[in-house]
């Protein structure tokens, strides 16, 4: 296994180092998960940001899209576009997070 600082030419462009990247990570190289959160969770945020002005909300929710991702890496796709899955992810992730909290907000009524 290459140590980070080898890894870090994959994110010197995009396209297909990030491919490399992904498919380093959902074979099993947990070094390439972490360098793709590091990389995507500040750009997730401002994204997220614009659904809500909760942040903990917002940071919750892109901490749930990278704990499931993690948690089904070996299932994940191979040929995805990383950035618009992610951001596919943590909107439907902060959806549901607004519809439970519709839901419990009539159920308190």
């Amino acid at each position: 296994m290459k140590d980070i600082g080898e890894r870090n030419f994959l994110f010197s462009s995009k396209g297909k180092h990030t491919d490399q990247l992904w498919l380093n990570f959902i074979n099993g190289d947990n070094t390439c998960f972490e360098i793709i959160y590091n990389e995507y969770v500040d750009i997730l945020f401002r994204y997220g940001i614009q659904f809500t002005d909760d942040e903990d909300i917002v940071k919750d929710a892109i901490h749930d899209v990278f704990v499931k991702i993690y948690h089904n890496r070996y299932q994940l796709k191979k040929d995805v576009h990383l950035k618009f899955y992610l951001f596919t992810a943590l909107k439907n992730n902060l959806y549901n997070v607004f519809k439970r909290d519709l839901f419990f907000e009539k159920v308190n009524e």
